[in-house]
């Protein structure tokens, strides 16, 4: 059963599914779950810093520039006015944890940057494995707001799906320097040989990841975008697992250059349109 293109896209004719650049994601201050409502703006990524600046921001203004509801994001963030010592701590752990990994970061700094006793965080939490299990589904939940709004957009072509998720992650990692990189990649380094809760739950998570990736290459193999009879599961797994490992150089280098180097290899294999076919 093929699968019908965006406007414009036509299998196997000249008209192919173009990069809009219109469709470019920008996501200048949406990187979310890195730090506590109330804690001082140094404790923030500059990527959340920005965005407690102007909560306010012009409806028109922010159409033009954040294709991704960043100010969504916030709101769920920041809007809660009463926030329990529990979701005080999950908030501000996922921006301590991000900064000192899971092995750097203790019980009393996740406590203090928190700002709450230390005996707050042992009410709530069995361990300190048990707390970072929490932190591991609250970064990936941002995540998903991205790929909702990117790989699983329906409005966009399949190539140019994947191409705003890669714009988007780069967004983020621009906004923090190059520095942070992905906490889950991060954890799955850290965690994976000394923690099976966190290895079973990364490995879960992964597998769930991979998914938009696979419907964006099985869509654009229909279309025409990519050439036929390539797995997309297995495409899947190497564009996953390659952005990882760019991400992972990206931190040790602080500079874009792997993530570009790895966008011009995709760019020229994996996403290389096929030769046309003469007709008859």
């Amino acid at each position: 059963m093929s699968m019908d293109c965006p406007q414009g896209s036509r299998p196997g004719g000249s008209e192919r599914c173009e990069e809009d650049p219109s469709h470019r994601t920008k996501l200048h201050a949406s990187h979310a779950f890195r730090g506590a409502p109330g804690a001082g703006s140094a404790r923030y990524p500059s990527s959340i810093r920005s965005a407690r600046k102007s909560p306010k921001a012009n409806p028109s203004a922010q159409a033009a520039h954040f294709p991704i509801d960043g100010a969504a994001i916030r709101t769920y963030i920041f809007s809660m006015a009463k926030i329990s010592n529990r979701d005080r701590i999950l908030e501000s752990g996922v921006g301590t944890m991000f900064r000192k990994g899971y092995v750097g970061s203790s019980v009393r700094d996740i406590a203090d940057e928190a700002g709450v006793p230390l005996g707050s965080f042992t009410n709530h939490f069995r361990s300190k494995e048990t707390f970072a299990l929490q932190v591991v589904d609250r970064y990936f939940a941002s995540i998903e707001q991205v790929i909702g709004q990117t790989l699983a957009d329906p409005a966009r072509s399949p190539i140019e799906r994947l191409r705003a998720y890669l714009d988007a992650i780069s967004d983020l990692m621009a906004a923090d320097d190059w520095r942070l990189g992905c906490l889950l990649g991060n954890f799955g380094i850290e965690t994976a040989g000394s923690s099976e809760l966190l290895r079973t739950r990364l490995v879960e998570i992964f597998a769930q990841w991979k998914q938009p990736f696979a419907a964006a290459m099985r869509d654009a193999s229909a279309c025409g975008e990519i050439a036929p009879g390539l797995d997309a599961e297995d495409l899947a797994e190497f564009l996953l697992a390659g952005w990882q490992g760019a991400i992972m150089r990206m931190k040790v280098d602080r500079s874009p250059e792997p993530l570009q180097r790895f966008r011009r290899v995709v760019d020229q294999t994996v996403l290389a349109r096929p030769p046309m076919t003469p007709e008859g």
